[in-house]
């Protein structure tokens, strides 16, 4: 019976180690557990930071774009109103010079038939 005892004692002995060496593991598990989990919501808020960030830069982006496009089409529309503009201008000169060599042609017709005039008069 006292050797009974005894391996009764040494087994309790032996599951208080294990037991104790068991419980140590399951916390340092659960430290590391902790810790990965603070870890991971650091980088869940660092990758949401960072989302957010590239959100408002694309806004951004997107924002300035628009006006650049804007701006572009505001520069061909004017540049459309120059061409026209230049067209009528050439147009406008074009009429202007054919007017005027009408103009210079009808003189020069008006004085060689005053010459003739003057010269079938003296004659």
């Amino acid at each position: 019976e006292t050797k009974i005892s005894e391996i009764e004692k040494q087994a309790e002995a032996k599951i208080s180690r294990l037991s104790t060496r068991a419980r140590e593991r399951v916390d340092q598990l659960e430290a590391e557990l902790a810790e990965s989990n603070e870890e991971i919501e650091t980088l869940e808020a660092d990758r949401e930071r960072i989302v957010d960030a590239a959100r408002t830069k694309i806004q951004e982006l997107n924002q300035e774009l628009a006006e650049k496009e804007l701006l572009v089409a505001k520069a061909e529309e004017s540049k459309e109103d120059y061409v026209v503009r230049g067209r009528e201008y050439i147009a406008k000169m074009r009429q202007e010079l054919e007017q005027a060599s009408l103009r210079e042609s009808h003189s020069v017709n008006v004085a060689v038939l005053k010459k003739m005039m003057a010269k079938v008069l003296s004659s």
